[in-house]
């Protein structure tokens, strides 16, 4: 009776514990893609390398070209993987240089397959954006999406780092 008590006691020790058998741990392959990123600064990057943001119902893909220092964004799908062409938008772009905001029109630069007045993503030409902002981590101020009746509306610097409920 006394060694069952002391097996028993084992198992639930091991139990409470949350031993694992096998070890538990993983092994990273060089293509796990893994980055390790100080607190503060993560950044979910979309199939364009650009940031993510929220837009309402879209995710929005923006990036800068350091070259150029074109600005780009693009509308994508839920899964933050496909192309949303939207019908007839218009993309405006607030840039925030020392305190003040200058809204820019980005122009409509439609993939290659979108027609009819449909597109999915937007330029601003880099020779119109402010000598001040030199890179992505630069811009800040606001990102506005005009569709038909709907106005939509979010900040540059609100990355999409959070979990909303959906997998990217």
């Amino acid at each position: 009776m006394a060694v069952s008590r002391w097996a028993l006691g084992l198992v639930v020790a091991a139990g409470l514990c949350g031993c694992e058998q096998g070890g538990g741990g993983r092994e990273f392959k060089e293509t796990d893609n893994v980055q390790n990123t100080a607190p503060g600064e993560v950044h979910v990057h979309g199939p364009n390398g650009g940031h993510i943001l929220e837009l309402g119902e879209y995710h929005a893909e923006i990036s800068m070209d350091p070259a150029s220092r074109k600005i780009s964004v693009h509308l994508l799908d839920e899964a933050v993987k496909n192309a949303v062409p939207v019908d007839k938008g218009v993309m405006s772009v607030g840039l925030l240089v020392d305190g003040k905001e200058t809204v820019f029109e980005m122009t409509a630069a439609p993939l290659e397959g979108e027609a009819d007045g449909k597109c999915s993503r937007f330029e601003l030409a880099g020779d119109k954006v402010p000598t001040a902002l030199s890179d992505i981590e630069a811009l800040a101020g606001n990102l506005m999406l005009k569709v038909g009746d709907k106005e939509l509306k979010t900040s540059l610097t609100d990355d999409h780092g959070h979990d909303h409920g959906h997998a990217h």
